[in-house]
């Protein structure tokens, strides 16, 4: 059974441990996996795909450490780039 687990700290602002572990354990290689996919590089033909994977890719980047929002970033690509992650 998967506890959702977050806690407040002094400024208020709550901190999911469970991403955090998840994270520490998963966020590579699906960060990996998402990079080499989500390259603007494999859309030079499609000018609006590019665009979109240009995004895509940024935002990899940016979460690169957070499991929770790759999830949501590898569902994001898949959808709009039609790419099996």
């Amino acid at each position: 059974m998967k506890r959702d687990v977050k806690r407040k700290v002094k400024n208020e602002e709550e901190i999911d441990f469970s991403n955090t572990l998840t994270s520490a354990f998963h966020a590579k290689e699906l960060y990996d996996e998402l990079k080499v996919k989500c390259h603007p590089d494999r859309y030079a033909t499609d000018e609006e795909k590019r665009i979109i994977a240009d995004s895509l890719i940024l935002q990899i980047a940016e979460n690169k450490h957070n499991y929770k929002r790759l999830v949501e970033l590898r569902d994001e690509a898949k959808q709009k780039l039609n790419i099996n992650v």
